[in-house]
Order: structure tokens, then C-alpha cells, then sequence
């Protein structure tokens, strides 16, 4: 059966908390609730996925928080917008001929920062609340404990989380990586904005530096996320 497993590290000793992708499949009443398109939204390229875990019918915090990054990360980010980005610079660097893929980006792809930048700066806020170990305590079977034993043993897991990972650093690195793409798009557009309305390659070669901070920018948000953990764990 499958599994999903947040780790408890104390010492050299591993204790894993699982839950089963059966037993998490269960609503309060023991059905299998489906997630509504509003949680799917994020998921991207129109995908659905069925799996609902928890008792409220949603996934659990850090899976759900896991979900999101993989959507904005992996299959946006980085396997769509940076290679729509590179060969949008092979083309200004005179490496490739495709003028549709200039006005394609220029009018449509570029344009997607705006849209997308709202899913990061969530990722950015939820973070520690969802992959600190206290998500654990509003799960089974860690629900099952007294509302005053789950806050003081959530609050002590929580604790012990910030002062062995640099969970400030981490957070702090991001927000700066979504301000340092925000800034490069503000500079390109307006450096597209100054130039001819015509978007022909040699006019947007004329951009061409602000492009590539643009891609920089992204290269280090994507790195800047990538380098959040994966897996509920304290030391």
C-alpha cells in the first residue's frame, strides 16, 4: 500500500508518522471525497487529480503544499516558462530563425509572470505552516490528542524544526527571489514598452540584456524553491 511518511529524526533514531493513502481517502463518514476544481486549480495543464486525503476531504497540509510547488515549480516554471525563455533567446542570440515564436511569447508567454506570480507568493506564506511537523497534530492520529496536549506539542515540534533547519533563511531567500523577478519583469517590459511598437527581432534584440536578467531572475526563484525540504522532519 502506499504510503506518505513524515519523519521524526531524535539522535540517530527515525520515527516515521504514515498515513495511508486508504485510510486518508476516508471523509468523516468513511467515503472517498473529491477535491472541488478550486483545490485542483493549481495543479496545472488542466490536470485532475482524484486523490483527497484527511478528514476534511482535503489533502493533508504539507502533501497539498507539496502538490502546489510541483505545479509551480516543475511543470511551469521550469519545463514550461524558462525553455519558452531559453529559445526565445536562441532566436535574439541569431542561433535559431523563428519569428512565431517571437510574437508568441512576446504577446502571450512573457505575459504569464502576472498570472502565475500570485501561486509562488502562496507557496512563500504557507511554507511554514504546512512542512513545519506541527501540521502533523491537526492529523490523524495526533487529532486524537486533547486540544491543550496537540498546541504545546505542536508549538514544541515547531520549536525544535526552526532551530535545526534554517527556516528563516529559507523563507527570506524566497520572498527576495520573487522581488528580484518582479523587479526584472517591471524592467523589462519597460524596456519593451520604450522601444518599437513593431516586436520584430532586431528591434527586441535591442532588450536583449533585460531579457536576460528576466531569465536569471526565474533561474533563481525556481532554485530558490527547489531547495525547500520535501518531507516533514526535525532532529
Amino acid at each position: 500500500m502506499e504510503q506518505n511518511t513524515g519523519k521524526f529524526r531524535k539522535g540517530n533514531r527515525i520515527q516515521s508518522v504514515s498515513h495511508s493513502r486508504q485510510d486518508r481517502n476516508k471523509g468523516d463518514r468513511g467515503s472517498i471525497v473529491r477535491r472541488p476544481d478550486s483545490a485542483t486549480s493549481l495543479l496545472g495543464r488542466g490536470e485532475r487529480d482524484e486523490e483527497v486525503v484527511g478528514i476534511s476531504g482535503w489533502l493533508v497540509p504539507w502533501e497539498e503544499w507539496q502538490h502546489s510547488r510541483a505545479a509551480f515549480n516543475h511543470d511551469w516554471l521550469k519545463n514550461h516558462y524558462l525553455l519558452a525563455l531559453e529559445a526565445f533567446l536562441n532566436v535574439l542570440d541569431d542561433l535559431v530563425e523563428n519569428q512565431e515564436l517571437v510574437q508568441e511569447f512576446v504577446s502571450r508567454l512573457l505575459p504569464e509572470w502576472e498570472l502565475r506570480r500570485a501561486q509562488v507568493v502562496d507557496l512563500a506564506e504557507r511554507f511554514a505552516i504546512s512542512m513545519s511537523p506541527k501540521a502533523l497534530f491537526s492529523t490523524q492520529p495526533l487529532l486524537n490528542c486533547a486540544p491543550s496536549e496537540r498546541d504545546c506539542l505542536g508549538l514544541v515540534a515547531d520549536a525544535i524544526w526552526r532551530e535545526h533547519y534554517p527556516v528563516q533563511r529559507w523563507e527570506k531567500d524566497l520572498r527576495e527571489a520573487i522581488s528580484g523577478v518582479d523587479n526584472a519583469y517591471s524592467a523589462l517590459r519597460h524596456s519593451l514598452e520604450l522601444g518599437n511598437d513593431t516586436k520584430t527581432v532586431p528591434v527586441l534584440r535591442e532588450s536583449r540584456a533585460a531579457f536576460r536578467a528576466f531569465r536569471n531572475a526565474c533561474s533563481h526563484l525556481a532554485q530558490a524553491v527547489e531547495v525547500l525540504p520535501g518531507t516533514l522532519e526535525i532532529l
